[in-house]
């Protein structure tokens, strides 16, 4: 197979597995899995025949529709219950993230308020005192290591 094959073989899978995602949407725990295995047949289907075409992919393997709809039926409902389930804890362990998050942000800006409200900015005393002449400086001691 050329270079050139390969490159327009690879966008052609590349094509064919995004069409296939967006038709799996509904049934996210079984994409990736799907996905490689469809990967790998389209990989060893495009190796045989170097010269494929979009309509050779939906001959042989029917439209992403038809595959996604083909994979989704051959699947029974206690197959597809316990796929959701090994998944779960991920939804689960996403909104305990966001949810301490959340807390956390309005943690902060209720504290943030009862510092506005309990400890007012600047105040000025008194005003400053002007000192006429020359700034004063330290001058360095003599002896002492620092200086």
């Amino acid at each position: 197979m050329t270079e050139a094959q390969t490159r327009s073989a690879a966008r052609l899978r590349k094509r064919y597995c995004a069409a296939l995602r967006k038709e799996l949407a509904s049934v996210p725990q079984l994409r990736r899995r799907t996905l490689q295995d469809m990967r790998r047949s389209l990989d060893e289907y495009l190796e045989q025949n170097p010269a494929a075409t979009w309509a050779d992919l939906e001959g042989e393997f029917g439209s992403p529709r038809q595959a996604a709809d083909h994979i989704l039926n051959s699947l029974d409902a206690e197959q597809i219950k316990r796929e959701a389930r090994r998944f779960r804890w991920r939804r689960v362990a996403a909104l305990a993230i966001v949810g301490l998050g959340l807390a956390y942000a309005l943690f902060l800006c209720g504290r943030l308020a009862i510092n506005w409200v309990m400890k007012p900015g600047y105040v000025i005393i008194e005003e400053a005192e002007v000192i006429e002449g020359p700034i004063p400086t330290n001058t360095p001691v003599e002896g002492n290591p620092l200086w």
